[in-house]
C-alpha cells in the first residue's frame, strides 16, 4: 500500500542484502547462482533496460563483487510502473519491482495487467479481504502470508501464457490419460443402433 511503500522498500532491501549467496549444496547458503551464462545475462540485461526506463535499483542489480560467475545479486526495483518492460515479462531470476498502489481493486487491476499468470503472493492481516482478492486475481497458484509452498498432491501451473498445463496433483496426470467409454448390452439382447434407449 502507498502509505507504508516507503517501510517496505526499505525492509526488503536489508533483507535483500543479508542474504547469503553460495554453493547450493552448503546448508548456510540462501540463495545459488542463476542457470546458465545466457540467463545470466538475459536478467542483467533487463535490469540495465529496466533502469534505462527510470527504474531506481534499490539493492543488488549486479553480480556479486565475490563470487561473480552467475550470482546475481538479489535485486529490488522501484519507481517502475505496469509498462515498465521487467514488470511485463517473466525474469526467472532475483528481482522483485515494487509498485505503489491505494487499493484492493488498484491490485488486481495490476496484476491482471499482463499476459502472464504464473502466481501471486499475498500479505495480509485480513484473511477476508485475502480470500476476496485471491479470487480477483487470474492467476495459477495464489499464497497468503506465504510464498513458494509446494506439494505433489496439489497442482501448480499458470493461467495465460504462463507454464505449459499442470504439474503435481491429479490434475497433471490427465494430462498422459486418454478417456475412453465402453458399453456393453448385458441383456444378451441386440438391440437396434438406429434407436435411443
Amino acid at each position: 500500500h502507498a502509505a507504508i511503500y516507503d517501510e517496505v522498500v526499505a525492509r526488503l532491501v536489508k533483507r535483500a542484502d543479508e542474504i547469503v549467496m553460495g554453493n547450493p549444496a552448503d546448508v548456510a547458503t540462501e540463495m545459488g547462482p542463476v542457470a546458465s551464462d545466457m540467463q545470466r545475462e538475459r536478467i542483467l540485461g533487463m535490469i540495465e533496460k529496466a533502469k534505462a526506463e527510470g527504474a531506481v535499483v534499490e539493492a543488488g542489480g549486479c553480480l556479486d563483487p565475490d563470487l561473480g560467475g552467475r550470482f546475481i545479486r538479489p535485486t529490488i526495483l522501484s519507481n517502475v510502473n505496469n509498462q515498465t518492460s521487467i514488470v511485463r515479462e517473466e525474469v526467472f531470476g532475483p528481482v522483485l519491482a515494487i509498485m505503489k498502489f491505494s487499493s484492493t481493486d488498484d491490485i488486481s487491476v495490476l496484476a491482471n495487467d499482463s499476459e502472464f499468470g504464473l502466481a501471486a503472493g499475498i500479505w495480509t492481516k485480513d484473511i477476508q479481504r485475502a480470500h476476496g482478492l485471491a479470487k480477483q486475481l487470474r492467476v495459477g497458484t495464489v499464497w497468503i502470508n506465504a510464498y513458494r509452498a509446494v506439494s505433489y498432491a496439489v497442482p501448480f501451473g499458470g493461467f495465460k501464457q504462463s507454464g505449459y498445463g499442470r504439474d503435481n496433483g491429479l490434475e497433471a496426470m490427465d494430462a498422459f490419460l486418454e478417456t475412453r467409454t465402453t458399453w456393453v448390452e448385458l441383456s444378451g439382447a441386440t438391440r437396434d443402433p438406429f434407436v435411443l434407449g
